[in-house]
């Protein structure tokens, strides 16, 4: 009977706390209009919260053309930047309220009443919190008296994040302990103590557990579009249109999907997401365009991550030469901005071809149908 009390408080408390929470995160907004100012076109979007920098707002179109928005909360450290549509450090968001731009500013804890971030090195929030009794306020920017506020200080979280790694190293093709160190631009081959192997997430050597784990890639997402247009290992809803239909055997999943016009089927769970050392984008594709002479010099996104204002980072596209002809190109654009792409020979429009873009450490490549073509170019990939 006392666990069963216990569990009843439990939940009736997480329940009061999700309400205090929502009522904070929601409190003066209307989130459709706040939605009607993002492109939602792809069937999702994202905007900026008017209050809190480490919040955002995901709209997504509803039934009946309905714009619907939830506010998410960004990885703790980190804070929302509308330029590039996605949680960034802090250092390297652009919203108005950013307290490592303003060192002056500061924000609350939505989740904890004594709680609040400020920026005083400049680069990275630190966690503070308010004397006991006392609570913080978002109008006075200050803690003031409360009793009632009884939330502890949350432990060991004075600072939450470190600074942005530039990372110089990058790890050796098939051997976890080995990496390479760019020094006065020659890259050293540097080799991981006993028992620990390079990580190019954390940019250092790391426990081997983690990477022999993930040694074998397992995919994220895989549409075969033989009855639908689902994701079946079900990590991602999708949306969009399309004509689906069994195909020959050279499509990857037995069956096709026909896009025709302005057709295209959204992956929403790739908005936003991001991508860390290794990556790798396989499709099977047939361009059944108009066999019309003196057609040329058009281009058609197979794949991409691009939403709202956003250019993606990752993609592949064709690129139409002739009324019979064509070229792949494919690429990444990398955290300081720059973009590099590849291209692959002309190929016969109308029939298969198989398309792999690759991102494997340093190494980055595009192959059509079995030929490498490097991409040229390294450094960390820009989040999504």
């Amino acid at each position: 009977m006392f666990y069963r009390s216990l569990a009843l408080v439990s939940v009736l408390l997480q329940a009061a706390l999700s309400l205090n929470y929502d009522a904070i995160v929601n409190e003066g907004m209307n989130l459709a209009e706040l939605c009607e100012q993002c492109d939602t076109s792809t069937g999702s979007g994202y905007s900026y919260h008017p209050r809190y920098c480490h919040l955002f707002v995901h709209c997504t179109l509803g039934g009946e053309g309905r714009l619907d928005g939830q506010v998410k909360e960004c990885t703790r450290g980190l804070l929302w930047s509308q330029k590039v549509k996605q949680c960034v450090w802090p250092s390297e968001s652009d919203c108005p309220n950013n307290p490592c731009l303003n060192r002056q500013l500061t924000f609350r804890d939505v989740r904890n009443c004594n709680g609040y971030f400020s920026c005083p090195a400049g680069d990275r929030l630190q966690y503070n919190c308010c004397p006991s009794g006392e609570r913080y306020s978002d109008a006075q920017g200050t803690c003031i008296k409360d009793v009632d506020c009884g939330d502890a200080c949350l432990p060991g979280s004075a600072n939450v994040t470190a600074k942005p790694p530039d990372c110089n190293r990058y790890p050796v093709t098939g051997d976890l302990r080995k990496y390479l160190w760019a020094v006065d631009g020659k890259n050293v081959t540097m080799t991981c103590a006993s028992g620990t192997a390079y990580s190019d997430d954390f940019c250092s050597c790391t426990g081997t557990s983690e990477q022999e784990q993930h040694h074998f890639c397992e995919p994220y997402f895989y549409f075969p579009f033989n009855v639908n247009i689902k994701d079946v290992v079900g990590k991602t809803a999708a949306g969009g249109s399309a004509d689906i239909r069994r195909s020959e055997a050279k499509a990857v999943g037995g069956g096709a999907a026909y896009f025709r016009g302005n057709q295209q089927v959204v992956a929403w769970a790739m908005n936003n997401m991001e991508l860390r050392s290794n990556f790798t984008l396989y499709f099977r594709f047939k361009a059944l365009l108009p066999d019309q002479q003196g057609r040329q010099d058009e281009r058609y996104a197979l794949v991409d991550n691009s939403d709202c204002d956003k250019e993606a980072t990752f993609g592949v596209a064709l690129l139409r030469t002739t009324h019979r002809r064509g070229t792949v190109h494919g690429g990444f654009r990398l955290k300081n901005g720059m973009a590099f792409t590849a291209s692959s020979g002309e190929l016969l429009l109308g029939e298969w071809h198989e398309v792999v873009l690759l991102k494997d450490g340093p190494r980055a490549e595009l192959r059509v149908d079995g030929k490498v073509h490097p991409i040229e170019g390294q450094g960390q990939l820009w989040r999504t």
